[in-house]
């Protein structure tokens, strides 16, 4: 690929350095235009094996927070499961994040429990990736 580039390189320089009228710098303008072409259709057929410079990484996480139904208020130290990975009590606000490795990415929809003393649990499906899920408790 980088003998290609400086193939390139070599052959369209001098050619935009050039005047344009003479037939030379036209069959030059020609073939660097073909060659961009060819690099610009290589980089495509490769693109998914190249770093992204641009595209953000997604997290793999379902994170939110968990609240009383009736007063919206976080809740500290519920439990809170989803199916394939590991169990997080939410913090003194009600906040959770739980990180999503291996074949859980996969999971189209994945089963979150909820569990606090003196609450109905709470069961549902969430589609993965979540930032900002919440989750409503009904007291007993």
């Amino acid at each position: 690929m980088l003998h290609f580039l400086t193939f390139v390189l070599e052959v369209c320089a001098p050619g935009f350095l050039a005047v344009f009228t003479s037939r030379l710098a036209r069959k030059k303008k020609i073939i660097c235009g073909g060659l961009i072409l060819l690099l610009a259709l290589a980089v495509s057929l490769f693109a998914d094996h190249l770093p992204s410079l641009y595209s953000p990484k997604q997290h793999w996480v379902i994170a939110g927070r968990v609240e009383d139904e009736q007063t919206h208020a976080g809740l500290a130290k519920a439990t809170v499961n989803v199916e394939g990975a590991s169990a997080s009590a939410t913090e003194d606000n009600g906040n959770f994040r739980i990180e999503l490795n291996g074949s859980v990415r996969k999971a189209p929809r994945l089963r979150i429990i909820v569990i606090k003393s003196g609450f109905n649990t709470s069961e549902r499906t969430v589609t993965p990736p979540q930032d900002d899920y919440i989750v409503f408790l009904s007291k007993l």
